[in-house]
């Protein structure tokens, strides 16, 4: 049978007037998000940093969104709580499993991560480590997981020459006079930044006392007698927040008087430690996560992500920013913005893996200052070489920076500390 012109061209034009109807429908609908797990302590007793450091994270992510997505494509978060190890396994491969999550951002404390990355390993799935600092968390030889953030060797061997280098001459020491004393939590995090100080005191010659403690005990006033008779002169911590307040409030009932103080890691860098101990806090440095950099020693890249940073979480939570939220929204933004608008795929772990591996930022492109480099597979693969710590000093209950000097905001007080009774 023939069909003419006429009906051709009916035909066409019900045709055409389908697509025409249809068009907009097309134009209009949002193409697939991307979608990433988020894991991190929400409940226990790591919850509150673990909160703060999701919240930086998903200022990052609410970036890229407001900014119309990843190539057009928005960010879909799946939160999953992880307050222990073994809730941090089962959650991320329920992630993976029943979510087809292809991206895990975590997950602030290193017992968990340490768990978590095993996981996404086997599973060939990415994970992106933005606040565990163990250092063992990169040496497994691991392929999908990548660190953001510095490790916790680079803290203690900061820290370390810190004291040696900057407090000792203005405290009259010598490697030989100076009596210095290192106290740790035993878990994997205390004893990691143990085991590279004492690493760093013995490549330089210098001695010094380590006493170790059970991280749950509620008791430190044997450690902190064995000080006080000791004379203590220089004291370096690896304290998680608990365990910080309940030592320093001890040492002043029990007049433990050291020349200088130097927390190294979570216990010391958050407001929570000046809230407990109030103006007992001022006078401690901290060699930890970066935070309020003189904007000087950014590029304007970095600055620019900073202001917006600050700006953003102000506005959304009504305080200040912690630096575990900047560790969060720093190593986030290096995904959202350095990595995954250069994905082929960005649902391909291979494809974000190639991705990060080719990202060349220079120091100070991002707010935290540091550059973006991640090793190749292999020897401590997927850590961020261009990541650093920095040394802050709690001044009228506020930290501030002194350290390094381009980044600095102030300058250091209180060397040498005051005795309690004078305080």
């Amino acid at each position: 049978m023939g069909i003419d012109r006429r009906t051709l061209l009916q035909a066409a034009g019900v045709t055409l007037g389908a697509v025409a109807l249809g068009a907009p429908a097309l134009a209009q609908s949002d193409p697939k998000p991307i979608r990433i797990g988020m894991l991190f302590p929400r409940t226990g007793d790591l919850a509150l940093l673990g909160e703060a450091q999701a919240n930086g994270a998903l200022i990052a992510i609410d970036m890229a969104n407001d900014a119309g997505g990843i190539n057009g494509r928005r960010i879909e978060v799946v939160r999953a709580d992880a307050p222990t190890p073994n809730a941090a396994v089962a959650e991320a491969t329920r992630l993976i499993s029943s979510e087809n999550i292809k991206i895990l951002v975590g997950s602030y404390a290193s017992a968990i991560a340490s768990s978590v990355v095993g996981v996404a390993e086997r599973s060939g799935v990415i994970h992106w480590e933005v606040g565990a600092i163990a250092d063992s968390l990169t040496q497994r030889g691991f392929k999908n997981v990548f660190r953001t953030c510095a490790t916790a060797g680079q803290t203690g061997q900061l820290g370390f020459d810190f004291a040696l280098n900057y407090l000792f001459p203005k405290l009259s020491l010598t490697k030989k006079t100076a009596r210095i004393a290192l106290v740790h939590e035993d878990s994997e995090f205390g004893s990691t930044v143990a085991k590279s100080l004492t690493s760093r005191a013995n490549e330089l010659g210098v001695s010094f006392t380590t006493y170790a403690y059970t991280k749950d005990t509620n008791d430190l006033s044997p450690v902190v007698l064995k000080l006080r008779d000791a004379g203590t002169d220089v004291l370096l911590s690896v304290q998680y927040i608990n365990d910080a307040v309940l030592f320093w409030r001890q040492a002043r009932q029990l007049d433990l008087n050291v020349k200088a103080h130097v927390g190294l890691g979570a216990g010391h860098f958050e407001n929570s430690f000046p809230k407990a101990v109030g103006a007992d806090a001022d006078g401690i440095f901290i060699s930890g996560p970066p935070l309020d950099l003189n904007p000087a020693g950014l590029t304007s890249e970095g600055a620019a992500l900073a202001e917006q940073f600050y700006s953003r979480y102000q506005k959304k939570h009504g305080e200040k920013a912690s630096s575990v939220a900047m560790l969060g929204f720093a190593g986030t933004i290096m995904l959202t913005q350095f990595v995954l608008p250069n994905a082929k795929d960005p649902d391909d772990p291979a494809s974000v893996r190639a991705a990060a591996l080719a990202v060349d930022k220079p120091k100070g492109s991002t707010p935290a200052g540091w550059g973006v480099k991640f090793n190749p597979p292999g020897e401590n693969g997927g850590q961020n070489e261009r990541a650093f710590w920095i040394i802050r000093q709690w001044q009228n209950g506020a930290l501030q920076t002194i350290y390094p000097e381009e980044l600095a905001s102030v300058k250091p007080i209180m060397v040498p500390l005051p005795e309690w009774a004078s305080r």
